[in-house]
Protein backbone atom coordinates (compact mmCIF):
# COMPACT_ATOMS: atom_id res chain seq x y z
CA UNK A 1 0.00 0.00 0.00
CA UNK A 2 1.58 3.09 -1.13
CA UNK A 3 1.56 6.04 0.97
CA UNK A 4 0.04 9.78 -0.19
CA UNK A 5 4.02 10.73 -0.38
CA UNK A 6 4.80 7.45 -2.51
CA UNK A 7 1.57 8.07 -4.45
CA UNK A 8 2.55 11.54 -6.12
CA UNK A 9 5.98 10.45 -6.41
CA UNK A 10 4.70 7.70 -8.97
CA UNK A 11 2.22 10.21 -10.47
CA UNK A 12 5.38 12.59 -11.46
CA UNK A 13 7.87 9.56 -12.09
CA UNK A 14 4.99 7.95 -14.62
CA UNK A 15 4.79 11.63 -16.15
CA UNK A 16 7.92 12.27 -16.88
CA UNK A 17 8.63 8.48 -18.34
CA UNK A 18 5.74 8.73 -20.57
CA UNK A 19 7.27 12.83 -21.31
CA UNK A 20 10.43 11.31 -22.26
CA UNK A 21 9.08 8.63 -24.16
CA UNK A 22 7.10 11.52 -26.27
CA UNK A 23 10.41 12.95 -26.92
CA UNK A 24 12.04 10.68 -28.20
CA UNK A 25 8.88 9.69 -30.54
CA UNK A 26 8.82 13.12 -31.99
CA UNK A 27 12.93 13.20 -32.14
CA UNK A 28 12.76 9.97 -34.15
CA UNK A 29 10.08 10.86 -36.63
CA UNK A 30 11.70 14.66 -37.06
CA UNK A 31 14.90 12.84 -38.41
CA UNK A 32 12.53 10.70 -40.67
CA UNK A 33 10.82 13.69 -41.89
CA UNK A 34 13.76 15.69 -43.14
CA UNK A 35 15.80 12.02 -43.69
CA UNK A 36 13.01 10.59 -46.10
CA UNK A 37 9.77 12.17 -46.67
CA UNK A 38 10.83 15.90 -46.92
CA UNK A 39 13.00 15.06 -49.72
CA UNK A 40 10.71 12.94 -51.33
CA UNK A 41 8.01 15.61 -51.51
CA UNK A 42 10.22 17.73 -52.95
CA UNK A 43 10.88 15.95 -55.72
CA UNK A 44 7.63 14.39 -56.46
CA UNK A 45 5.59 17.27 -55.93
CA UNK A 46 6.25 20.51 -58.58
CA UNK A 47 5.47 23.64 -55.90
CA UNK A 48 8.06 25.57 -55.01
CA UNK A 49 6.63 25.13 -51.05
CA UNK A 50 7.90 21.61 -51.34
CA UNK A 51 11.49 22.94 -53.61
CA UNK A 52 12.28 25.11 -50.48
CA UNK A 53 14.95 24.00 -48.77
CA UNK A 54 14.15 22.96 -45.06
CA UNK A 55 16.24 25.45 -42.80
CA UNK A 56 14.05 25.42 -39.76
CA UNK A 57 14.93 21.79 -38.68
CA UNK A 58 11.60 21.72 -37.53
CA UNK A 59 9.44 19.00 -39.10
CA UNK A 60 6.35 19.67 -36.96
CA UNK A 61 7.05 23.50 -37.64
CA UNK A 62 7.15 22.91 -41.79
CA UNK A 63 4.59 20.84 -41.57
CA UNK A 64 1.98 23.16 -40.19
CA UNK A 65 3.30 25.85 -41.95
CA UNK A 66 2.24 24.03 -45.18
CA UNK A 67 -1.05 22.47 -43.96
CA UNK A 68 -1.66 26.28 -43.28
CA UNK A 69 -0.87 27.02 -46.51
CA UNK A 70 -2.60 24.26 -48.22
CA UNK A 71 -5.84 24.60 -46.33
CA UNK A 72 -5.75 28.40 -47.45
CA UNK A 73 -5.53 27.13 -50.59
CA UNK A 74 -8.06 24.94 -50.86
CA UNK A 75 -10.35 27.72 -49.44
CA UNK A 76 -9.72 29.93 -52.33
CA UNK A 77 -10.19 27.22 -54.52
CA UNK A 78 -13.71 26.67 -53.77
CA UNK A 79 -14.70 30.51 -53.55
CA UNK A 80 -16.14 32.20 -56.41
CA UNK A 81 -13.49 34.07 -58.52
CA UNK A 82 -15.34 37.81 -57.29
CA UNK A 83 -14.32 37.31 -54.36
CA UNK A 84 -10.96 34.28 -54.35
CA UNK A 85 -9.14 36.77 -56.87
CA UNK A 86 -8.98 39.78 -55.13
CA UNK A 87 -8.11 37.68 -51.67
CA UNK A 88 -5.55 35.79 -53.22
CA UNK A 89 -4.20 38.59 -55.03
CA UNK A 90 -3.98 40.82 -51.15
CA UNK A 91 -2.00 37.89 -49.74
CA UNK A 92 0.33 37.10 -52.50
CA UNK A 93 1.54 40.81 -52.36
CA UNK A 94 1.24 41.36 -48.25
CA UNK A 95 1.44 38.17 -46.46
CA UNK A 96 3.41 35.31 -48.76
CA UNK A 97 5.44 37.75 -50.99
CA UNK A 98 8.40 35.02 -49.61
CA UNK A 99 6.88 32.03 -51.23
CA UNK A 100 6.23 32.75 -54.63
CA UNK A 101 4.03 29.65 -56.34
CA UNK A 102 3.62 29.60 -59.79
CA UNK A 103 0.18 28.11 -59.39
CA UNK A 104 -1.49 29.61 -62.48
CA UNK A 105 1.59 29.02 -64.64
CA UNK A 106 2.02 25.41 -63.70
CA UNK A 107 -1.85 24.30 -64.07
CA UNK A 108 -1.62 26.47 -67.33
CA UNK A 109 -3.83 24.57 -69.45
CA UNK A 110 -5.14 21.89 -66.38
CA UNK A 111 -9.02 22.25 -65.59
CA UNK A 112 -9.99 23.92 -62.22
CA UNK A 113 -11.55 20.41 -61.20
CA UNK A 114 -7.76 19.32 -61.33
CA UNK A 115 -6.07 21.89 -59.72
CA UNK A 116 -8.70 21.21 -56.91
CA UNK A 117 -8.45 17.55 -57.07
CA UNK A 118 -4.63 18.21 -56.68
CA UNK A 119 -4.97 20.90 -53.26
CA UNK A 120 -7.07 18.26 -52.04
CA UNK A 121 -4.71 15.60 -52.62
CA UNK A 122 -1.91 17.60 -50.84
CA UNK A 123 -4.38 18.73 -47.80
CA UNK A 124 -4.42 14.74 -47.00
CA UNK A 125 -0.68 13.82 -47.30
CA UNK A 126 -0.24 17.05 -44.71
CA UNK A 127 -3.38 15.30 -42.85
CA UNK A 128 -1.75 12.44 -42.47
CA UNK A 129 1.80 14.11 -41.63
CA UNK A 130 0.44 15.86 -38.72
CA UNK A 131 -1.08 13.16 -37.72
CA UNK A 132 1.97 11.01 -37.80
CA UNK A 133 3.38 14.17 -35.66
CA UNK A 134 0.83 14.35 -33.23
CA UNK A 135 0.34 10.41 -32.69
CA UNK A 136 3.18 10.09 -29.63
CA UNK A 137 0.98 12.66 -27.81
CA UNK A 138 -1.97 10.76 -28.26
CA UNK A 139 -0.44 7.24 -27.22
CA UNK A 140 1.26 8.96 -24.38
CA UNK A 141 -1.96 10.54 -23.12
CA UNK A 142 -3.73 7.05 -23.64
CA UNK A 143 -0.78 5.63 -21.07
CA UNK A 144 -0.62 8.09 -18.72
CA UNK A 145 -4.36 7.76 -18.61
CA UNK A 146 -3.57 3.96 -17.68
CA UNK A 147 -1.81 4.45 -15.26
CA UNK A 148 -3.64 7.14 -13.54
CA UNK A 149 -6.94 4.68 -14.31
CA UNK A 150 -4.98 1.73 -12.61
CA UNK A 151 -3.86 3.40 -9.58
CA UNK A 152 -7.10 4.64 -9.37
CA UNK A 153 -8.33 1.07 -9.22
CA UNK A 154 -5.77 0.30 -6.95
CA UNK A 155 -6.81 3.14 -4.14
CA UNK A 156 -10.26 1.73 -4.54
CA UNK A 157 -9.44 -1.91 -3.63
CA UNK A 158 -7.20 -0.63 -0.91
CA UNK A 159 -10.29 1.84 0.61
CA UNK A 160 -12.54 -1.14 0.21
CA UNK A 161 -10.01 -3.49 2.02
CA UNK A 162 -9.39 -0.80 4.75
CA UNK A 163 -13.34 -0.36 4.88
CA UNK A 164 -13.97 -4.21 5.56
CA UNK A 165 -11.00 -4.24 8.44
CA UNK A 166 -12.05 -1.01 9.78
CA UNK A 167 -15.64 -2.69 10.28
CA UNK A 168 -13.96 -5.84 11.69
CA UNK A 169 -11.83 -3.64 13.85
CA UNK A 170 -15.31 -1.66 14.84
CA UNK A 171 -17.14 -4.74 15.71
CA UNK A 172 -14.13 -6.06 17.67
CA UNK A 173 -14.06 -2.97 19.41
CA UNK A 174 -17.71 -2.69 20.31
CA UNK A 175 -17.59 -6.73 21.29
CA UNK A 176 -14.78 -5.72 23.66
CA UNK A 177 -16.23 -2.75 25.32
CA UNK A 178 -19.40 -4.70 25.75
CA UNK A 179 -17.22 -7.07 27.54
CA UNK A 180 -15.16 -4.91 29.56
CA UNK A 181 -18.25 -2.82 30.60
CA UNK A 182 -20.13 -6.18 31.35
CA UNK A 183 -17.84 -7.38 34.05
CA UNK A 184 -18.07 -4.76 36.89
CA UNK A 185 -21.65 -3.47 36.44
CA UNK A 186 -22.44 -7.41 36.55
CA UNK A 187 -20.01 -7.20 39.93
CA UNK A 188 -22.02 -3.88 41.11
CA UNK A 189 -25.38 -5.18 40.38
CA UNK A 190 -25.03 -8.61 41.93
CA UNK A 191 -23.35 -6.83 45.23
CA UNK A 192 -25.67 -3.89 45.16
CA UNK A 193 -28.79 -6.78 44.76
CA UNK A 194 -27.31 -9.06 47.76
CA UNK A 195 -26.71 -5.38 50.33
CA UNK A 196 -30.68 -4.52 48.66
CA UNK A 197 -32.21 -7.89 50.18
CA UNK A 198 -30.18 -8.02 53.27
CA UNK A 199 -28.32 -11.53 52.36
CA UNK A 200 -25.37 -9.85 53.66
CA UNK A 201 -25.69 -9.30 57.46
CA UNK A 202 -21.88 -9.39 58.60
CA UNK A 203 -20.43 -5.97 58.78
CA UNK A 204 -17.45 -6.82 57.61
CA UNK A 205 -18.82 -8.66 54.39
CA UNK A 206 -20.96 -5.24 54.05
CA UNK A 207 -18.06 -2.79 53.68
CA UNK A 208 -15.97 -5.81 51.35
CA UNK A 209 -19.00 -5.66 49.28
CA UNK A 210 -18.95 -1.52 49.54
CA UNK A 211 -15.00 -1.62 48.41
CA UNK A 212 -15.87 -3.90 45.42
CA UNK A 213 -18.93 -1.99 44.36
CA UNK A 214 -16.39 1.57 44.60
CA UNK A 215 -13.44 -0.34 42.78
CA UNK A 216 -15.56 -1.41 39.93
CA UNK A 217 -17.23 1.89 39.79
CA UNK A 218 -13.48 3.44 39.70
CA UNK A 219 -12.67 0.99 36.70
CA UNK A 220 -16.07 2.22 34.59
CA UNK A 221 -15.07 5.64 34.98
CA UNK A 222 -11.52 4.66 33.83
CA UNK A 223 -12.78 2.76 30.88
CA UNK A 224 -15.57 5.36 29.91
CA UNK A 225 -12.95 8.28 30.86
CA UNK A 226 -10.35 6.37 27.95
CA UNK A 227 -13.26 5.89 25.58
CA UNK A 228 -14.06 9.49 25.61
CA UNK A 229 -10.18 10.38 25.24
CA UNK A 230 -9.91 7.80 21.77
CA UNK A 231 -13.39 9.24 20.39
CA UNK A 232 -12.15 12.91 21.25
CA UNK A 233 -8.98 12.14 18.79
CA UNK A 234 -10.82 10.82 16.33
CA UNK A 235 -13.36 13.70 16.02
CA UNK A 236 -12.89 16.62 13.40
CA UNK A 237 -12.87 19.50 15.96
CA UNK A 238 -10.03 18.24 18.22
CA UNK A 239 -6.70 19.70 17.35
CA UNK A 240 -3.50 19.70 19.38
CA UNK A 241 -2.12 22.96 21.31
CA UNK A 242 1.90 22.66 20.65
CA UNK A 243 4.05 25.10 22.16
CA UNK A 244 7.56 25.05 22.62
CA UNK A 245 8.54 22.76 25.46
CA UNK A 246 11.82 20.49 26.83
CA UNK A 247 10.92 17.01 26.44
CA UNK A 248 13.34 15.90 28.96
CA UNK A 249 11.24 17.94 31.35
CA UNK A 250 8.12 16.21 30.23
CA UNK A 251 9.50 12.64 30.63
CA UNK A 252 10.65 13.70 34.52
CA UNK A 253 6.80 15.11 35.30
CA UNK A 254 5.14 11.43 34.12
CA UNK A 255 8.39 9.67 35.57
CA UNK A 256 7.65 11.22 39.27
CA UNK A 257 3.83 10.55 38.73
CA UNK A 258 4.35 6.64 38.33
CA UNK A 259 7.41 6.33 40.53
CA UNK A 260 5.08 5.95 43.90
CA UNK A 261 3.39 3.25 41.64
CA UNK A 262 6.80 1.49 41.04
CA UNK A 263 8.28 1.41 44.28
CA UNK A 264 5.25 0.21 46.00
CA UNK A 265 5.46 -2.66 42.89
CA UNK A 266 9.71 -2.92 44.01
CA UNK A 267 10.31 -1.85 40.30
CA UNK A 268 13.68 -0.81 39.74
CA UNK A 269 13.35 2.85 37.73
CA UNK A 270 16.65 3.73 35.16
CA UNK A 271 16.38 7.19 34.29
CA UNK A 272 18.48 8.13 31.27
CA UNK A 273 18.33 12.02 29.81
CA UNK A 274 20.25 14.49 28.32
CA UNK A 275 21.61 17.58 30.55
CA UNK A 276 20.97 19.68 28.01
CA UNK A 277 17.09 20.95 27.26
CA UNK A 278 15.97 19.27 23.98
CA UNK A 279 13.02 21.85 22.64
CA UNK A 280 10.03 20.31 20.67
CA UNK A 281 6.52 21.99 19.25
CA UNK A 282 4.49 19.95 21.38
CA UNK A 283 1.15 19.55 23.32
CA UNK A 284 2.36 19.06 26.91
CA UNK A 285 -1.03 17.45 28.43
CA UNK A 286 -1.88 15.16 25.46
CA UNK A 287 2.06 13.69 24.87
CA UNK A 288 2.23 13.33 28.76
CA UNK A 289 -0.89 11.47 28.49
CA UNK A 290 0.64 8.94 25.54
CA UNK A 291 4.22 8.99 27.78
CA UNK A 292 1.81 7.98 30.92
CA UNK A 293 -0.12 5.22 29.15
CA UNK A 294 3.40 3.70 28.26
CA UNK A 295 4.51 3.56 31.72
CA UNK A 296 1.08 2.28 33.28
CA UNK A 297 1.59 0.00 30.89
CA UNK A 298 5.03 -1.21 31.77
CA UNK A 299 3.98 -0.56 35.71
CA UNK A 300 0.40 -3.04 34.65
CA UNK A 301 1.77 -5.81 32.73
CA UNK A 302 4.53 -7.14 34.34
CA UNK A 303 5.22 -8.70 37.75
CA UNK A 304 7.25 -6.83 40.48
CA UNK A 305 11.16 -7.03 40.75
CA UNK A 306 11.90 -5.41 36.80
CA UNK A 307 13.86 -2.85 35.59
CA UNK A 308 11.88 0.04 33.86
CA UNK A 309 14.28 2.08 31.66
CA UNK A 310 13.36 5.70 30.18
CA UNK A 311 15.78 6.82 27.76
CA UNK A 312 16.10 10.15 25.63
CA UNK A 313 18.63 9.73 23.00
CA UNK A 314 20.11 11.37 19.68
CA UNK A 315 19.68 9.00 17.01
CA UNK A 316 22.80 7.43 15.18
CA UNK A 317 24.04 9.54 12.36
CA UNK A 318 20.86 11.78 12.79
CA UNK A 319 19.78 14.87 14.00
CA UNK A 320 16.63 13.25 15.21
CA UNK A 321 16.16 12.16 18.24
CA UNK A 322 14.30 9.12 20.34
CA UNK A 323 12.41 7.94 23.59
CA UNK A 324 12.89 4.35 24.75
CA UNK A 325 10.45 2.85 27.69
CA UNK A 326 11.51 -0.21 28.37
CA UNK A 327 11.36 -3.32 30.60
CA UNK A 328 13.29 -6.54 31.65
CA UNK A 329 9.78 -8.18 32.24
CA UNK A 330 8.49 -10.94 29.68
CA UNK A 331 8.18 -10.43 26.42
CA UNK A 332 5.16 -9.74 24.03
CA UNK A 333 3.13 -12.82 22.50
CA UNK A 334 3.48 -12.24 18.83
CA UNK A 335 -0.32 -12.26 18.35
CA UNK A 336 -0.48 -9.65 20.66
CA UNK A 337 2.66 -7.26 19.14
CA UNK A 338 1.60 -7.48 16.12
CA UNK A 339 -1.63 -5.37 17.21
CA UNK A 340 -0.84 -3.67 19.87
CA UNK A 341 -1.67 -0.13 18.87
CA UNK A 342 -5.27 -1.59 17.58
CA UNK A 343 -7.62 -0.49 20.14
CA UNK A 344 -8.91 -3.12 23.01
CA UNK A 345 -5.56 -5.62 21.79
CA UNK A 346 -4.34 -7.28 25.15
CA UNK A 347 -3.80 -10.48 26.18
CA UNK A 348 -6.66 -12.77 27.66
CA UNK A 349 -4.73 -13.20 30.93
CA UNK A 350 -3.79 -9.18 30.65
CA UNK A 351 -7.77 -8.73 30.48
CA UNK A 352 -8.98 -10.99 33.11
CA UNK A 353 -6.49 -10.62 35.82
CA UNK A 354 -4.57 -7.55 35.27
CA UNK A 355 -7.14 -4.91 34.36
CA UNK A 356 -6.47 -2.35 31.80
CA UNK A 357 -8.69 -1.91 28.82
CA UNK A 358 -6.59 -2.32 25.91
CA UNK A 359 -7.07 1.75 24.78
CA UNK A 360 -3.86 3.03 26.05
CA UNK A 361 -1.72 1.90 23.87
CA UNK A 362 -3.94 2.87 20.56
CA UNK A 363 -4.54 6.29 21.97
CA UNK A 364 -0.53 6.94 22.75
CA UNK A 365 0.22 5.80 18.90
CA UNK A 366 -2.78 8.44 17.58
CA UNK A 367 -1.62 11.07 20.04
CA UNK A 368 1.84 10.50 18.77
CA UNK A 369 0.85 10.05 15.20
CA UNK A 370 -0.67 13.44 15.50
CA UNK A 371 2.53 14.79 16.34
CA UNK A 372 3.95 13.78 13.21
CA UNK A 373 6.38 11.11 15.24
CA UNK A 374 6.40 7.09 15.20
CA UNK A 375 5.60 4.64 17.75
CA UNK A 376 7.07 1.15 17.29
CA UNK A 377 7.53 -1.91 19.66
CA UNK A 378 10.91 -4.00 19.80
CA UNK A 379 11.20 -6.64 21.00
CA UNK A 380 15.04 -7.31 22.92
CA UNK A 381 16.23 -3.51 21.98
CA UNK A 382 19.29 -4.44 23.99
CA UNK A 383 20.91 -7.63 26.08
CA UNK A 384 19.35 -6.02 28.93
CA UNK A 385 16.13 -5.13 28.17
CA UNK A 386 13.52 -7.89 26.95
CA UNK A 387 11.04 -5.40 25.35
CA UNK A 388 10.63 -1.55 24.41
CA UNK A 389 8.43 0.79 23.15
CA UNK A 390 10.56 3.57 21.09
CA UNK A 391 9.40 6.95 19.89
CA UNK A 392 10.83 8.58 17.27
CA UNK A 393 11.07 12.29 16.82
CA UNK A 394 11.81 14.46 14.15
CA UNK A 395 14.90 17.31 14.30
CA UNK A 396 14.05 19.46 17.70
CA UNK A 397 13.27 23.07 17.49
CA UNK A 398 16.07 25.60 17.21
Amino acid sequence: MRSQQERKYFFIKGFLLVLLGVAVSEMILSFLYNTWVYPFLRSHLAWEIFTVENTSGSAFYNILSLFGWFLLQGVLAVLPDYVSIPLRSFLERYAIQSIKIGINEYFSGYSSLLLLLYYFGCLIILLLLLFLLILPYGIGAWIYSRIINRELNLILEEENVQHIEFEKKRSRMLSDIAHDLKTPITTISGYAQALSDGIVSEEKKKQDYLNAISRKSVQMDELIQLLYEYVKLDSIEFTLKREKADIGEILRECVAAVYPDMEEKQMELCLDLPEKEVFYLVDRIEFSRAVMNLLNNALRHNPPGITVLIRFEKVKYSNNWKILIGDTGEKIAQEVASNIFDPFVMGDESRNSRGGSGLGMSIAHKILEMHGWCLTLEQKPTPEYTKAFIILLDVPEE
